[in-house]
């Protein structure tokens, strides 16, 4: 028997749309999924990606759709680890799993 979420649905159904809708990325970094897996594949191992909440239930998210995404098992430990909100980790400039999105180089060349 599947797993029920709070949605009313089986929590891999739920995460096979939230992949698609995702257009098959991580919604922090970008990345990719493997396209070698179909989206059953990805939706049933964590080791691919993982659904995450937006702003954590335990500052203030509420259950519901609009506040889960997918993300890269990099950029979900990044995020969860620090217990951030979306708005939060990005404002830090880490969707990449906690790595700090890099200067661009055009402005250290303008210098010399």
């Amino acid at each position: 028997m599947q797993k029920r979420s709070p949605y009313g649905r089986s929590a891999m159904l739920i995460k096979k749309d939230l992949i698609r809708e995702a257009g098959r990325k991580c919604q922090g970094c970008g990345q990719p999924f493997p396209e070698r897996l179909k989206t059953t594949e990805l939706a049933m191992r964590d080791s691919y990606c993982k659904v995450d909440y937006k702003v954590p239930l335990k500052r203030g998210g509420k259950v519901e759709l609009q506040n889960v995404q997918v993300l890269c098992p990099p950029c979900y430990d990044g995020k969860t680890h620090a217990d951030l909100t979306d708005a939060e980790w990005r404002a830090r400039g880490c969707p990449q799993g906690g790595v700090k999105i890099p200067v661009s180089h055009t402005s250290a060349h303008r210098r010399l």
